[in-house]
């Protein structure tokens, strides 16, 4: 799992190109278990993400720090910008599911 993999390591950069075409992540109606593929999976590229009970109305995805290292502004923003994209594409989430690619595209 992602979290103990990377616990007292540095951070990774963003790889936003590599995420983009190499993560194999697909939403198939199950939030919960969608949303801990793309976390751990995300953690290889150097896109970490909230735990699932860290979440939070109106905030991002993406943590200002992870096991204690401080993510910069600019990081946080590539990573949410990586993430928006990788969830915009319809191999991740299909169009049988595009109510739900709405709530993310607004």
């Amino acid at each position: 799992m992602c979290t103990t993999q990377y616990h007292n390591l540095y951070i990774i950069p963003c790889n936003h190109n590599d995420l983009i075409k190499k993560a194999q992540v697909k939403y198939t109606g199950k939030i919960c278990i969608f949303y801990k593929k793309l976390k751990n999976a995300g953690c290889q590229y150097g896109i970490y993400l909230h735990a699932l009970d860290d979440i939070k109305y109106e905030e991002s995805l993406c943590p200002s720090s992870f096991y204690g290292h401080i993510i910069s502004e600019v990081k946080n923003e590539n990573m949410a910008a990586t993430l928006y994209k990788k969830l915009g594409h319809t191999d991740v989430i299909l169009e049988q599911y595009s109510r739900f690619r709405n709530i993310i595209d607004r």
